[in-house]
């Protein structure tokens, strides 16, 4: 099923529901208004004959002639019914229209309620009330004689003791205009409803219109890695999803350029040293030699084979994922961890370049896993050394900016063109000056330092001009400073050797 199928199915369920609902509604309070009303003008007909009648002391008189009463000349069902009786049952007076087989026998409910009203008492009494039966039916019940013989004749007045009043209200005109309603609110719920399903559809299907089309430009990508979703411009959630979808396949794609770059460049230069080796190995092997060329071809197969350790290691390191609960962190002071990292360098042949400059850096704790930040400058610093000419300074700084450390090494060799710059890092990436020049290398130190820095939480970035030289950065979060601590530490010091004097 179709997600417009779908929506519009929900749609037209909750509609269904609201109109079915609306409509029970409607039809109940106009159902408790109906019976409403024919119960009121059940008592106003009560309260009319009532008018009627002259209550005594020791009895009352039915005087129809002198308050007119107008009740029950129609013959329709909204006309009421009534009758009289005294107090032995006789029929004393009744309207018009309450004839013997007047629509009593057509099957429609009647209400009919009988009060009677005593000499000496002006408040009615509630006898009976039955809202399905007819006002025949229940003075038979009652003993009271039925209404309808054709040589009934009126009296201007009458006495008796007590008089019985009998009051029929058709249930007719409400049923029918029940009906009625019904009918209207079911033809127009199915009409709501139908027309609600074909708006229901045509704006879902509208505004699904970049979903299809999305989907079927998705099916036609293919195998073109450059082949991107076309996102329609609705200026809402969907053309954000076909955005980012478009986003996240550029970074595959990329991704996949980087992995597939990687693999090639791993390959070769795995093979290369590999050739050369198995190369002087056969060469060696095709004729007896003096036992220095064995030696040398030896020294020669364990200097290849470091090479292809290093790569190995290297490749090893770069495919490991990023996670850096598998090393062990520690807190150290930085600035003195520096001073020992460069004193490490010392019987270096370019030691003496070196120059540490703490840029009044107070010192402060850094959190760092010592062995891969040991190697994260080994890395930068062998770089700084092999790009730059011996006799040039190589500075090692530290500056403190917005809780981070900044720890720079900047040489001054061939620099880096800027359009070269942002490549730097990448797996086997070397300029083209520095394949030029010829100067040795496989392009993994920095990526090393790069990929190891990010594991830190660390970021690693360069600053570089051609003929001017290369600065490689290290941004890191500081844990504390430690001045505070160390001023205290110094005072105490001084403070013992006054007293040892």
């Amino acid at each position: 099923m179709t997600i417009v199928n779908r929506l519009s199915m929900l749609f037209l369920i909750w509609l269904g529901i609201i109109l079915a609902g609306f409509s029970a509604l409607v039809f109940a309070i106009e159902w408790y208004y109906l019976y409403r009303q024919a119960d009121t003008q059940s008592i106003s007909a009560f309260h009319a004959l009532v008018a009627a009648i002259e209550v005594h002391p020791t009895d009352v008189e039915w005087e129809p002639n002198e308050r007119k009463i107008v009740l029950g000349h129609g013959s329709g069902f909204d006309q009421v019914r009534w009758s009289v009786h005294d107090n032995l049952g006789k029929l004393v007076d009744y309207s018009d229209n309450l004839l013997a087989g007047d629509s009593w026998n057509t099957g429609s409910p009647w209400s009919v309620s009988i009060q009677t009203i005593r000499a000496g008492n002006f408040i009615p009494e509630i006898v009976a009330s039955n809202k399905h039966t007819n006002m025949p039916d229940l003075h038979q019940q009652m003993n009271l004689e039925i209404a309808g013989n054709p040589n009934f004749i009126r009296v201007p007045y009458y006495l008796s003791t007590s008089f019985t009043l009998s009051v029929a209200v058709s249930h007719q005109p409400i049923i029918s205009s029940l009906w009625l309603t019904a009918r209207v609110l079911l033809f127009a719920g199915i009409g709501v409803w139908i027309i609600g399903a074909l708006f229901a559809r045509l704006i879902c299907k509208q505004a699904l219109t970049p979903v299809t089309i999305m989907s079927a430009s998705g099916k036609s990508l293919g195998s073109d890695p450059n082949a991107r979703l076309s996102v329609p411009k609705t200026g809402d959630e969907l053309e954000g999803l076909g955005h980012t979808f478009n986003d996240l396949l550029a970074r595959l794609q990329t991704a996949f350029d980087r992995q597939s770059r990687f693999s090639a460049d791993a390959a070769h230069q795995l093979r290369t040293p590999l050739a050369a080796l198995l190369g002087q190995v056969e060469v060696a092997l095709k004729q007896d030699r003096p036992a220095h060329e064995y030696l040398r071809v030896l020294n020669l197969v364990n200097k290849r084979g470091l090479q292809l350790k290093q790569i190995i290691e290297s490749l090893l390191f770069l495919a490991r994922p990023d996670e850096i609960a598998s090393f062990e962190m520690k807190q150290v002071e930085i600035t003195s961890w520096i001073q020992e990292w460069i004193n490490g360098w010392s019987d270096h042949e370019r030691f003496k370049d070196f120059l540490f400059d703490a840029n009044n850096t107070s010192p402060c704790l850094v959190n760092i896993h010592a062995g891969l930040f040991n190697q994260i400058m080994d890395n930068i610093l062998d770089n700084a050394c092999k790009y730059s000419t011996s006799g040039s300074a190589i500075t090692i700084k530290t500056n403190l900016h917005e809780a981070r450390l900044q720890l720079a090494i900047e040489d001054h060799g061939c620099g880096i063109e800027t359009a070269e710059l942002q490549n730097l890092g990448e797996p086997f990436f070397r300029t083209q000056e520095v394949r030029r020049l010829g100067i040795p290398g496989i392009g993994l130190g920095l990526a090393i330092a790069k990929r190891a820095t990010a594991v830190m939480g660390a970021v690693l970035t360069f600053e570089s001009k051609r003929d001017v030289g290369t600065q490689a950065i290290i941004s890191i979060a500081i844990i504390s400073e430690l001045s505070i601590e160390r001023d205290q530490k110094n005072s105490s010091t001084k403070k013992e050797c006054h007293e040892t004097i």
